[in-house]
């Protein structure tokens, strides 16, 4: 009679995506009087809000893949769900923090490691859910395996992230933007040269 139902995992998920993507822009300072000649007040701010919104993005982009699996989740997808989207509502914090001082060490240091633990939830439900669905003998692609090892590179360089931000934080941005390229590149790679092969 009582059953876990994957559309309210995925409503509360979207409303939680949807209302952190919306907040975030709101930690863009306004200059009192913005004209040509305070410009130059805007472009951190900004930048640091399509890098911030891009981060979020991806991760709802991944989370809507995942969740075509399994069709009745289970208590430990549930748990595990719920712990990635409370990572999740604490980008907004942490980008606010940044955009306070791009130089601080300790800020960056919290921005990165907000991004790691994210990253790493994610990969762990990825995990999860490969297995799970493995167990269970649901059929998988080699999509879904190049999406978890995906996850698993985004998880290792959200460490070096976290290097950046302590040993020289105001390059974490610049270090972000090239992670993303990274992991593009990496991803395309092995998207040309995979097999066929239902294991990872």
């Amino acid at each position: 009679m009582f059953k876990n139902k994957i559309s309210r995992l995925e409503a509360i998920s979207d409303g939680i995506f949807a209302i952190v993507l919306t907040i975030m822009v709101l930690d863009i300072k306004t200059p009192n009087n913005l004209d040509f000649t305070h410009l130059h007040e805007l472009p951190t701010d900004i930048i640091l809000y399509f890098i911030s919104f891009a981060i979020v993005g991806q991760y709802w982009v991944y989370h809507q893949e995942v969740t075509g699996v399994i069709t009745k989740p289970t208590i430990g997808y549930l748990i595990l769900n719920l712990t990635y989207l409370c990572f999740v509502c604490l980008t907004p914090f942490a980008t606010g923090l940044l955009n306070n001082d791009l130089t601080s060490r300790f800020n960056a240091l919290i921005f990165s490691t907000v991004i790691f633990a994210v990253d790493l939830t994610q990969y762990l439900i990825f995990r999860y859910v490969i297995n799970y669905a493995q167990a269970q003998r649901l059929p998988l692609t080699n999509h879904d395996f190049e999406e978890k090892r995906a996850t698993l590179i985004m998880t290792i360089l959200a460490i070096i992230y976290i290097l950046v931000a302590l040993i020289y934080p105001i390059l974490l941005l610049v270090v972000i933007f090239l992670g993303f390229l990274v992991r593009s590149l990496i991803s395309h790679w092995i998207r040309a040269h995979q097999q066929p092969s239902n294991q990872d």
